[in-house]
């Protein structure tokens, strides 16, 4: 968890996984907190995939001063984690 070099070691425990069904993960990050995530990939034209993240705090700081502020900063990091992504299966998937 973090950005940079302020990345956190933690543990993420799949919850729920079924075919058809978003992937629930719980993400912990020791004493900054735990977080649900849920991911889903949708089809998107005849080539393309749709992926939509869905993150809450549970535990720790973020769960108590979650915001909108902290959705936004959030947004900015999810959105640096899919053109990551984006580049990893473009590179393996030409």
């Amino acid at each position: 968890m973090g950005v940079g070099r302020g990345t956190i070691e933690g543990t993420t425990t799949v919850r729920l996984i079924e075919p058809h069904r978003p992937l629930e993960l719980e993400a912990n990050a020791g004493p900054m907190g735990s977080a649900r995530v849920s991911i889903m990939l949708m089809p998107w034209g005849k080539s393309r995939t749709l992926v939509v993240i869905d993150e809450h705090p549970l535990t720790g700081p973020p769960a108590r001063l979650h915001t909108a502020v902290a959705d936004v900063l959030l947004g900015f990091r999810n959105k640096r984690m899919m053109r990551n992504l984006a580049k990893l299966v473009h590179q393996r998937y030409p």
